[in-house]
């Protein structure tokens, strides 16, 4: 179409889009069939920083998997291992993103009894487990309870963040089993630290700790853990609080 209307509003068949000028090109939107490209996912509000993170995805094309670009609650993609932007929040595993996940968020030694405990306050415990009884189906799929990743995206299992941690050292990786590496692949892991089950933040800049959905017995989870020298998967109590990725369903 030459010179067409500002404004103009049309339907391309082609593309099976509404589209309208706007004086220099047109802008599609109301896209529907096969040969639409769908919108990308709303962004979403984590309440641990309250900033709103847009959801984009990223592809080790190693493993075949799509994760989120970024931690939850992270600022940005990371620029380094030890970009602090990067970081994040650090949650019980389980909980929900209630607030508790916030780097500094208040504390109570008081147990929940059910899977929401109504505050956002980090429970300290030498229980462990945050929760008691202890529920191990909180963080297992998109369909857990808790499950903290928006909509369509869960908690990797072990043996996916294995499979991931074992890419680096392949092509087009060809890092380490270390940090290095982990920040080298597709997700950019970055060294946001950990908080210990008695509250107590550390590590931050020298190692990684993701939680995993994958638990080990009541009171504990496996979990990713990176720093200079190594990259294992272990045990972590689940009162403590890691960072978490998420991984497309």
């Amino acid at each position: 179409m030459v010179a067409p209307a500002q404004s103009l509003l049309i339907y391309n068949t082609t593309d099976s889009c509404y589209q309208g000028y706007i004086g220099t090109q047109w802008i599609s939107f109301g896209c529907v069939g096969s040969g639409s490209t769908p919108p990308p996912p709303p962004p979403i509000i984590f309440p641990c920083t309250g900033f709103t993170i847009p959801i984009v995805d990223v592809t080790n094309v190693f493993t075949g998997k799509i994760w989120m670009d970024r931690n939850l609650g992270a600022l940005q993609v990371a620029t380094s291992s030890t970009d602090a932007a990067a970081y994040g929040c650090l949650y019980q595993w389980g909980r929900l993103a209630d607030g508790h996940e916030s780097r500094t968020s208040g504390t109570t030694t008081t147990l929940s009894t059910t899977d929401a405990p109504g505050h956002a306050d980090f429970i300290t415990t030498s229980n462990v487990d945050w929760r008691t009884p202890s529920n191990n189906t909180l963080w297992q799929g998109v369909a857990g309870t808790n499950n903290p990743c928006p909509t369509g995206y869960r908690l990797p299992t072990e043996i996916e963040f294995n499979n991931e941690r074992l890419s680096w050292v392949q092509p087009p990786i060809s890092s380490t089993n270390t940090i290095v590496g982990a920040f080298a692949s597709p997700l950019k892991l970055s060294a946001g630290g950990r908080r210990a089950a008695n509250g107590a933040i550390g590590n931050e800049g020298l190692g990684g700790v993701y939680w995993s959905s994958t638990f080990n017995g009541a009171n504990n989870a496996r979990f990713l853990n990176i720093n200079n020298t190594t990259s294992i998967m272990n045990n972590f109590p689940k009162a403590g609080g890691l960072s978490v990725r998420c991984i497309k369903d």
